[in-house]
């Protein structure tokens, strides 16, 4: 085929191909003139898994395990299955919210706001839960936690490896674990 369009109803295979505009795949219309790839509402792309045992199949596209207007890249179990519902890596919303399904990891995270004040929530899940902030060394071991006991006394504890060395309590006392030092200071008030 020298010029025009090709119109399929079945597959179209073959080894090599070259387009010199757009390529479109189920899609009514053809209205973003910085994407060269269109593909119709519901399209996905897939990767299919090798015969080596540690290969995955990936997809990616709109979401349908999650809600609507979002984005997912999902991962299979192994290299003979294709992902499912409970396979999500990461899933964008039409909101703009990332959720990722295992650990985030870098050298450097920089969390800023553009115009006004920023934030970062650690959010635990079920009944009472704690919630830590752990600062490891580099070969993974807890140097320091600051943790919310999320139990009955609501405290925030500062835990050096295994042992509380400080904990705030919501009614403004303070429990050290050892000696207080301090050198020239002065009160208003009792020690």
């Amino acid at each position: 085929i020298n010029s025009g369009a090709i119109t399929s109803t079945g597959g179209v295979t073959g080894t090599v191909g070259t387009f010199s505009s757009d390529v479109v795949a189920n899609a009514a219309a053809v209205d973003d003139s910085r994407a060269k790839l269109h593909l119709g509402p519901g399209g996905r792309i897939a990767f299919e898994a090798s015969a080596t045992a540690d290969d995955r199949a990936w997809r990616m596209g709109p979401s349908d395990y999650s809600s609507w207007g979002g984005f997912e890249i999902t991962v299979s179990d192994n290299n003979s299955s294709l992902p499912s519902a409970n396979d999500q890596v990461v899933i964008f919303t039409k909101e703009r919210n990332a959720t990722f399904a295992g650990t985030i990891s870098g050298t450097t995270a920089t969390f800023a706001h553009p115009s006004g004040a920023g934030h970062l929530y650690i959010e635990g899940g079920g009944s009472s839960p704690n919630v830590s902030l752990h600062l490891n060394d580099e070969n993974s071991a807890r140097l320091w936690e600051l943790r919310s006991d999320g139990g009955l006394s609501d405290s925030l504890q500062f835990i050096d490896t295994n042992e509380v060395v400080l904990t705030l309590n919501q009614d403004a006392s303070a429990t050290f674990a050892g000696n207080v030092v301090a050198a020239g200071f002065d009160t208003d008030g009792d020690l």
